[in-house]
């Protein structure tokens, strides 16, 4: 390659040709797998984090004084080139004399990275490089050049472009003797790494390490396979998941004469984990630990760097601003936004320095279970075992069906925070846990242990509450278990004892029987029975061997709270055996304190009433659309969306607060559910109004075309209505005089 002019770089014909040899030659399919072997030993340096200072001195200061508090050595510097942040040289040399090892990164500014054809761009590319190179090189450990190259919209390179920008950074480099890193391809995108890799060879010009950005957000989870690659159902048989991918780029590297891979950037964005959960910092923490547990235990990453330590959706710091870049932080993070004192530390920053702390240095024995559900890996430090164990979200693995009687007696127990438990916990669920053995010490495990999450059982976490399994005479199913309460606490909740409960008072005694009564466990708290009554015929054969009524009305409720979606609060479900005859199902939860549901408000408005219970029909309208545009938009489909399945009451002044009952058949999704479904429960809501009500409600409905309905939705509306009207013709009219 000569930068003597960009057209002469090698294009995408070049990269595509890299491609399709790599591939015909069996690429990374051979002996890349998505399970994690081991052992092999984790880098002392593995964990590495992404800093930027601010016009503010003071800034500095508290960034050193944080990365003390993380024990993480390495740390990575963005530096633009069109000098947009002179603070980071600063920041360089306070880094530097503190000890950190300073990946620089020199990002190209987008008008220049887009004329490099131009001699011009191209000698002021070379004298940004060579002055930053010789006033800072002593400084640095490596310098890193190309910034998402396969995002043109962000870097504006094109592929000749960005090969004669790089041509001048490796000579530049090389010239000093600095170590080059790159070339910083985003996501998981291998054809850009192979081609790029391909045509750098050729020419003679590869890095010292691979640089890749190797996020996992988009697959929700960074357990789950991707879901991009392949679709939803395909992505199944792919198996592209974080060990996978890591293990694709690194045998990319290494075919490519590449022995090291790091991941320069990775994040998970509170923006994207609020379109589905509510508690979005504590979500941010587990997936941040999670994945520092799968890369460590891939093998295939030489270092990873976390995102943005200060920032205001993927940072370990809140910057204490609604700002956030038009570009985004994994292009260029150049900048530490607000002021350190509105700085606030989130949960992500003690479970990056516990599992840094723990995993750094260490060995990878095995993996105990992996890619089922169920993860417990096991690393050795100084002579001690230790066991990372969690589940997917909303998942349960009870311990005790996974390690000896014995295993778990000597151990000490560390949650995803750092933070030493006082007893064992009774299950691994979606927060991690660190499972320490003393030295010399082999925890015992249970020959044929599930390697898999309780089947077919979902659960939200309740500070003072735990979930536990139910085995007792005929009866299996789940309850939730208050923090200290006896192993025994849930025989006063056994379909036999709550069917003689005092107080029993019968609410519904149709297809079901509901009834409430006060907790025998806690006589000043409400709850509510519902027995599922056997069906007719083949019903009946049918629902013998499906998940009973009892256990879907429990793991809907639970996705709902997980969802932040306000529901009657689970206590337990109980179930006879699968294949009984008939099959029989009992499902206990909080009763929701008051005395009415949308049907009354709606069947009071209907009448032509200006306000129901002081309410006006306005707020009542608007607040019960926004519940529901909620619902939807947090990927539920409830399919029993019946005003008398939302129970409210008031909250004081206009507001009112809104409870679902009756679970069981809601359809969840990890994305918005699509307008079509989501008119389908609005039929059902809004049968009981008149035409005029319906349109009212409809206004409050948030965006574009959402204030009608299809024609589907008022083909049933007009079949509702009509059978409405017949009925009301059928009816004799009252005596006189009344």
């Amino acid at each position: 390659m000569s930068p003597a002019s960009c057209d002469r770089h090698p294009g995408w014909p070049a990269m595509i040709g890299h491609n399709l040899a790599f591939l015909l030659s069996g690429g990374p399919w051979r002996g890349v797998s998505h399970l994690p072997a081991g052992p092999r030993d984790v880098p002392a340096d593995f964990f590495g984090i992404a800093v930027a200072s601010s016009p503010d001195p003071a800034c500095d200061d508290y960034l050193v004084a944080r990365l003390g508090e993380l024990g993480v050595r390495c740390v990575r510097l963005d530096l633009p080139s069109d000098g947009s942040a002179p603070h980071a040289l600063r920041l360089l040399g306070r880094l530097s004399a503190a000890g950190f090892r300073v990946m620089l990164h020199a990002v190209q500014a987008g008008d220049e990275a887009a004329r490099m054809g131009a001699a011009e761009a191209r000698e002021s590319w070379r004298r940004f490089l060579a002055g930053t190179l010789d006033a800072a090189g002593g400084a640095i450990e490596m310098l890193e050049a190309g910034s998402t190259v396969n995002r043109r919209s962000w870097c504006r390179y094109t592929m000749p472009g960005f090969l004669a920008a790089w041509e001048i950074a490796f000579e530049e480099c090389r010239r000093r003797g600095v170590t080059l890193a790159g070339p910083n391809v985003t996501d998981f995108e291998p054809i850009y790494n192979i081609g790029l890799l391909g045509v750098m060879r050729r020419a003679g010009r590869l890095p010292d390490v691979h640089t890749t950005n190797l996020f996992a957000e988009r697959a929700i989870e960074p357990e789950r396979f991707d879901h991009k690659l392949g679709g939803w159902l395909l992505g199944r048989t792919l198996r592209f998941n974080l060990v996978r991918k890591a293990s694709w780029l690194a045998a990319i590297g290494r075919r490519n004469g590449v022995g090291r891979t790091f991941s320069t950037h990775a994040a998970w964005s509170r923006r994207r984990i609020d379109r589905i959960l509510p508690d979005t910092a504590e979500k941010q923490a587990d997936y941040l630990a999670r994945y520092c547990c799968l890369a460590a235990a891939s093998g295939s990453l030489d270092r990873i760097y976390w995102g943005p330590l200060i920032g205001q959706r993927e940072g370990l710091i809140d910057d204490g601003t609604q700002e956030h870049p038009e570009l985004p932080h994994v292009f260029c993070y150049a900048l530490a936004r607000g002021q350190v004192s509105g700085y606030a530390i989130r949960p992500a920053f003690a479970a990056f320095r516990t599992a840094a702390g723990l995993l750094a240095g260490a060995r990878y024995e095995r993996s105990i279970a992996t890619a089922g559900g169920l993860e417990i890996h096991e690393f050795s430090r100084g002579g001690r075992t230790m066991h990372a164990a969690w589940t997917l979200d909303g998942c349960l693995a009870p311990l005790a069906g996974i390690y000896g009687p014995a295993a778990l007696a000597g151990a000490s127990f560390l949650d995803r925070d750092g933070r030493e438990l006082p007893a064992p916990p009774e299950a691994a669920v979606e927060s991690p846990v660190y499972i320490l053995w003393p030295a010399g010490t082999r925890p015992e495990l249970r020959a044929g242990a599930p390697a898999a999450p309780l089947p077919g059982v979902r659960v939200s976490l309740r500070p003072g509450t735990r979930p536990r399994q139910v085995a007792a005479g005929r009866w299996t199913g789940m309850y939730m278990a208050a923090e200290g309460e006896g192993a025994d606490a849930f025989r006063a909740l056994l379909p036999e004892a709550l069917e003689s409960a005092a107080g029993r008072e019968v609410l519904r005694d149709v297809r079901n029987t509901v009834w409430s009564c006060p907790d025998p466990r806690n006589p000043a708290r409400t709850i509510v029975v519902k027995r599922r009554r056997a069906g007719r015929s083949l019903r009946k054969v049918l629902e013998s061997w499906r998940p009973s009524r009892g256990r879907r009305a429990w793991n809907a409720s639970h996705e709902l709270l997980r969802r932040g979606i306000p529901a009657a609060r689970p206590i337990a479900f109980f179930e006879s055996a699968p294949g009984s005859f008939p099959r029989e199902s009992y499902y206990v939860c909080e009763a929701f304190a008051t005395d009415c549901s949308v049907r009354q408000a709606f069947a009071a408005l209907a009448k032509g009433e200006p306000a129901f219970r002081g309410i006006p029909a306005e707020s009542v309208y608007r607040q019960v659309a926004a519940f529901v545009e909620n619902l939807h938009d947090r990927g539920v489909f409830f399919r029993d969306l019946s005003p008398g399945n939302l129970l409210m009451r008031p909250a004081g002044g206009e507001s009112i607060d809104l409870c679902l009952i009756d679970t069981a058949r809601a359809r969840f999704s990890e994305r918005h559910i699509p307008e079509a479904l989501r008119q389908r429960d609005l039929v059902r809501l809004l049968r009981p109004l008149p035409v005029a009500c319906r349109e009212q409600f409809l206004t409050h409905r948030g965006g574009p075309g959402r204030c009608r309905l299809g024609l589907r939705a008022r083909l049933q509306f007009a079949i509702f209505d009509m059978k409405r009207a017949g009925k009301s013709g059928r009816r004799k009219p009252p005596p006189a005089g009344e």
